[in-house]
């Protein structure tokens, strides 16, 4: 997957401001933008080298037709623009914007569902058609979208694919959506296409035993399609490997062009005899996401972040500028990190640097300690990684932080590690690989770097490995000001001095000291002085010690 497409972040296509590159196929380019009055689209960006492999003015229609004939579950889709850019035209469109996927994105990730998860699917996808008119449609994995902003997924439709209008002799184009449709003119294609759905959510792969060269043209494909069908035809046995017999039977004739009109109905009574103990004509269930982001009061990012001039520097250099400038750092060749690790003395703000950061980068943010992915079931917590990056998918740009990795992501090679933590670890080196692609940034934290898997510390996982350090004496200046901001205090506290003395001690550490003062001071009824500090400082010690300094700072060096 492509990191950019023509346009990047902030940049304007026509009078769309771009908020993230999506993803691409061989015809379009899909962004996430914002409209004149601030609400996201999904906009569908014709490459401009296929232009002349497109029936444009078919598509035009099309898009029309769809503004008019609306029905229940239909995404909002708007009519075919263009504009001109170095003496090109640029054609579009744009759709609604809804938090979930394409099921086309589901069944590439877990190639397919299960038996009960695709009737549903299946039945939600036909009582969402049931007010359009039209049979001649054509339902893919492509059309079908799963709306993850309620408690329970929905399944939209968008029965458009730019695909469909690709000129006939058109060579070299992906017509892989002609898999689900009917070669005979009397047939209703929306149940067949339904139909064909359904088995390949069942069962991962289509209802024929033959691989056609989809890149052909589009009559070629259809003959391919049609000789293939009669001669290598799968038979109830083939079908009642994967699904009980009844469903087996229902779905053979629907794709042999038996009772397909009664395809529906059949469908119904199959989930009401064999599903009774359930709630069928409750809501599609999908596993969707169920961890929760964090939302972010402050608007300012890493400015609220005292001190640490040379960490920021770090940040922006290396994280934020690639992110925010992409374009410009690909003509260089040099690509977005996929994710950093923080590591060093507890109690020195790498949380609060990885959510400022996400801020800095108006990123969604995901905070994730051990318990967050704990299970008592076995693969459980496999499970909730996998929900954990979907999740992040489907609100990217993101961010996953990552803290305390050191308990989530032993290292394989402990001697009392079992099957079980190497099983996790594996889970997570497959998900964070190459993420961001995906619009996902990773952040890890610990305080033991020493014992994590190295295996997360290469390129394309985690790229880069950044020390925090206890603050320094600009540090404590600056983060002594911001603690006591808006609290009493003498007019003669030395701050400079009081920095000074607190030489040793972690940002915690320091926010546990002013407490303590302000505390003492409370008891006096007084401004907060510098004798409330040097009470507070001659009972706290510092909470990391000199020989563990010491080992960060080798660790460091490695």
């Amino acid at each position: 997957m492509k990191n950019s497409g023509l346009f990047g972040r902030k940049d304007h296509i026509d009078d769309y401001l771009v908020k993230f590159y999506l993803y691409e196929d061989s015809i379009v380019e899909t962004y996430r933008v914002e409209d004149q009055v601030g609400e996201l689209k999904i906009l569908k960006l014709i490459k401009p080298d296929v232009l002349h492999n497109i029936d444009l003015e078919a598509l035009s229609t099309h898009l029309k037709e769809m503004q008019i004939t609306t029905y229940p579950n239909q995404i909002g889709v708007g009519s075919l623009q263009f504009f001109e850019r170095a003496e090109e035209k640029i054609y579009y469109f744009v759709h609604d914007f809804i938090v979930g996927e394409f099921l086309s994105e589901s069944l590439t990730r877990e190639i397919y569902l299960g038996l009960r998860q695709s009737c549903l699917l299946c039945k939600q996808i036909i009582n969402s058609l049931n007010e359009l008119k039209s049979d001649d449609i054509t339902i893919t994995p492509e059309t079908v979208f799963l709306n993850y902003e309620d408690d329970d997924t929905k399944v939209l439709v968008l029965p458009i694919l730019v695909n469909q209008f690709i000129k006939t002799y058109t060579q070299g184009a992906s017509n892989l959506y002609l898999a689900y449709l009917d070669d005979k003119q009397d047939i209703n294609n929306k149940l067949y296409s339904i139909a064909t759905l359904l088995y390949r959510c069942i069962v991962g792969v289509f209802p024929w035993r033959y691989d056609v060269n989809w890149e052909n043209n589009k009559s070629n494909v259809i003959q391919q399609i049609l000789e293939e069908r009669l001669t290598n035809r799968l038979t109830q046995y083939d079908f009642e490997k994967y699904m009980p017999k009844q469903l087996a039977k229902i779905l053979i004739n629907a794709i042999s062009h038996q009772q397909l009109d009664d395809f529906a109905q059949k469908l119904d009574e199959f989930l009401h005899q064999y599903y009774e103990k359930f709630q069928i004509d409750g809501d599609f269930e999908i596993n969707k996401p169920e961890l929760k982001t964090i939302e972010n009061s402050s608007l300012n990012g890493l400015s609220k972040v005292a001190g640490m001039a040379k960490l920021k520097q770090t940040l922006q250099s290396d994280i934020i500028s690639p992110l925010k400038e992409q374009n410009l750092y690909k003509k260089y060749g040099i690509q977005p990190l996929n994710g950093i690790l923080l590591y060093g003395p507890p109690g020195c703000g790498k949380t609060y640097i990885a959510k400022q950061l996400a801020e800095e980068l108006n990123y969604s943010f995901f905070e994730i300690k051990p318990s967050d992915l704990a299970s008592t079931y076995v693969h459980g917590t496999q499970e909730k990684i996998g929900k954990l990056f979907r999740d992040a998918r489907l609100s990217s740009p993101s961010m996953i932080f990552i803290d305390e990795v050191d308990a989530i992501l032993p290292s394989r090679d402990t001697a009392n590690i079992n099957q079980h933590y190497a099983s996790e670890v594996n889970e997570f080196l497959a998900q964070m690989t190459d993420c961001s692609d995906k619009g996902i940034f990773i952040i890890m934290a610990t305080n033991r770097p020493d014992i994590i898997d190295k295996a997360i510390l290469r390129t394309g996982r985690i790229d880069k490995l950044v020390y925090v350090d206890l603050p320094d004496y600009t540090s404590r200046q600056e983060l002594l000001k911001l603690l006591l901001n808006n609290r009493p205090i003498e007019n003669n506290l030395d701050i400079s001095n009081l920095a000074l003395n607190l030489s040793g001690y972690t940002c915690s550490d320091i926010k546990f000291i002013v407490n303590e003062a302000a505390k003492s001071a409370l008891k006096r009824n007084s401004s907060i002085a510098d004798a409330d500090f040097s009470e507070a400082l001659q009972n706290t010690a510092p909470s990391v010690s000199f020989e563990q300094i010491e080992k960060y700072e080798s660790f460091r060096n490695i």
